[in-house]
């Protein structure tokens, strides 16, 4: 009976440490801005033309003529926490087996902040009013933009790449994650918040995350689930 109450604590401590950890690394991202006020939004721009086209003024034309995805994309988007929530609820059978998945989201929140400093980028719909209707031709160079440089990676994708890596040991959680993931994908480049490059750097960057979750202590009795 003690056990399962232990349990039951570290779940409600999980579940209700995700929502304002969320909320505490947004508010460090948003005070950057006067930091790091010069962006390198033109180069990733730049280096994102090497397909022929710019990913994220497509994605952003096209959920604007899809307005149920649209819908779905922007729900996905804002309900980051939740998922994480989700995550933690599914992936913990017993309490203590939340602390890997706990560790790994918060080390992926705040790991970026050091990476969001050392190359400022602020996304697309920040850089070019135009967007998405129309990709200018542009020279690269720094740029002063007033917004967070909160890019290089994305953490939504980096999050939703952890929550699939977690979920997917059930069905139902492979099955919810893929979707969330794919949602996610469209969101971060329909909405301008991130360039394809952002989104490819969060591939490796989240693959670090997910190996460094057991740099944690574990109750004698759990060994994590590896792979």
């Amino acid at each position: 009976m003690q056990t399962v109450r232990r349990d039951r604590e570290w779940l409600i401590a999980a579940t209700i440490a995700a929502i304002p950890g969320s909320m505490i690394a947004a508010m460090i991202v948003h005070s950057m801005s006067a930091i790091r006020p010069l962006k390198l939004d033109l180069y990733i721009y730049q280096i994102d033309a090497i397909l022929g086209f710019q990913p994220s003024f497509a994605m952003g034309r096209f959920l604007q003529q899809h307005t149920s995805l649209r819908t779905a994309a922007l729900i996905a988007y804002d309900g980051l926490p939740f998922a994480m929530v989700a995550a933690i609820l599914l992936y913990a059978k017993r309490g203590w087996e939340a602390l890997p998945i706990i560790k790994a989201f918060t080390v992926n929140l705040f790991a970026a902040l050091l990476v969001y400093l050392i190359v400022p980028v602020a996304g697309p719909r920040y850089a070019f009013s135009s967007f998405p209707a129309i990709e200018p031709a542009i020279i690269p160079h720094w740029m002063y933009i007033d917004a967070p440089p909160n890019c290089i990676p994305s953490v939504h994708f980096s999050t939703a790449l952890l929550i699939y890596l977690f979920a997917r040991r059930s069905p139902i959680g492979r099955m919810l994650s893929w979707l969330y993931l794919l949602l996610t994908f469209a969101a971060t480049l329909g909405f301008g918040e991130h360039y394809l490059f952002d989104l490819i750097i969060a591939v490796p960057y989240a693959a670090l995350i997910w190996r460094m979750r057991a740099l944690v202590w574990f109750p004698r009795q759990y060994v994590p689930v590896t792979g």
